[in-house]
């Protein structure tokens, strides 16, 4: 479907410049071009009579917020990030934004930010009329976002009995969105870690939280390291790369709390020579991978260097942890802390040496 003239008057009236509204504008070029695969006539027939909703003045800041909310990030209030998060503040700086307009490098800005403070209710009236219409105006994402905030509001809207809760994020489907919203789950999830963490270290004593600090910090020489053991070369590696180091995170701190519960490991000298025999095996058999193994082609960003250089940071730090252990856990064997060690560094290895499809 092609747009006359007069629709795209219409439509331009419909999205103003705001901040990401790119994606309205790029919407409306598709559409003219008669993309069969865009839900034009649908999109217009919503955001035309989303035109008529009027944004209650009580909810917009009063001149003194505009003055204490200046350079405020409707992003940080509305999610916290290590503080409780602040709805009412994080609409009033968000329409801050939102008025100001302009290009923004962000998802989660202005009118995407109101969209999912209308469309949930919080900390104001459910409204997903006006959740609508900043759908409308709203360009933070794709083509296909664009139209999927949209269309998914609308089916809110249709059924009042829903509760549901829109999630900018719900409808991500391009590499960016996909990235960013990962992003913005993995800073969430690394700040509740961080309080988890320091709460696991105020517990112990003085020397113990040194020694902890230190294994941290050679634990995150190899966090950083295994950044050069996963794949980004796909269309979702940067996600990827983002929720694998989250897991990493996930499991270095569910064992350190399984440990101070006092549920430990516990192998043989006999049981460390088996595994560890087992990764040099595997080790060698990645360093010694040619191009008729057909292995190494399949690794993608990943060469033999970057998991030479993961191998001696994963060593490094699983000297740490039995250093560490020796004066925190002085009841575990060290063969206990490697064979535990050990078998999660196999596992990682072995997704090196499986053939690809």
């Amino acid at each position: 479907m092609i747009f006359s003239v007069g629709c795209w008057m219409l439509f331009a009236s419909i999205f103003p410049l705001n901040g990401l509204a790119a994606t309205a504008s790029g919407y409306l070029d598709m559409c003219q071009e008669g993309n069969s695969s865009l839900h034009c006539e649908e999109i217009k027939k919503i955001c035309s009579w989303t035109e008529s909703v009027v944004m209650p003045i009580v909810d917009k800041p009063s001149d003194q917020e505009r003055q204490s909310l200046k350079g405020c990030s409707s992003k940080k209030l509305y999610y916290g990030f290590g503080k409780s998060p602040d709805q009412i503040k994080a609409r009033k700086c968000a329409y801050l934004e939102y008025e100001q307009g302009g290009e923004m490098d962000e998802s989660f800005y202005g009118s995407s930010i109101l969209m999912m403070i209308y469309a949930n209710g919080e900390g104001v009236k459910k409204n997903l009329d006006l959740a609508l219409k900043f759908a409308c105006e709203d360009g933070g994402g794709a083509i296909a976002e664009y139209e999927g905030h949209i269309l998914h509001l609308e089916q809110l809207r249709d059924n009042t009995e829903a509760f549901d809760r829109f999630d900018y994020c719900n409808d991500s489907q391009s590499l960016l969105m996909t990235g960013r919203c990962a992003d913005r789950d993995a800073e969430i999830s690394r700040i509740a870690r961080e309080e988890k963490f320091s709460k696991l270290v105020s517990s112990s004593k003085d020397f113990e939280r040194k020694d902890f600090e230190e294994l941290k910090s050679v634990w995150q020489g190899y966090f950083f390291a295994h950044d050069e053991e996963i794949d980004h070369s796909g269309t979702m590696g940067v996600a990827d790369g983002i929720y694998e180091k989250q897991t990493m995170e996930d499991d270095f701190l569910m064992s350190l709390t399984r440990f101070e519960q006092g549920n430990f490991p516990s192998f043989s000298d006999e049981e460390f020579t088996q595994v560890d025999r087992e990764l040099n095996r595997i080790y060698k058999k990645i360093q010694n991978a040619t191009e008729d193994d057909a292995i190494e082609f399949s690794w993608g960003t990943v060469t033999k260097e970057k998991i030479k250089k993961v191998q001696r940071a994963w060593l490094k730090y699983r000297d740490a942890w039995v250093e560490f252990a020796k004066h925190k856990y002085p009841t575990v064997s060290s063969a206990s802390w490697k064979v535990w060690l050990t078998r999660d560094r196999v596992e990682q290895l072995k997704l090196f040496i499986e053939q690809p499809n």
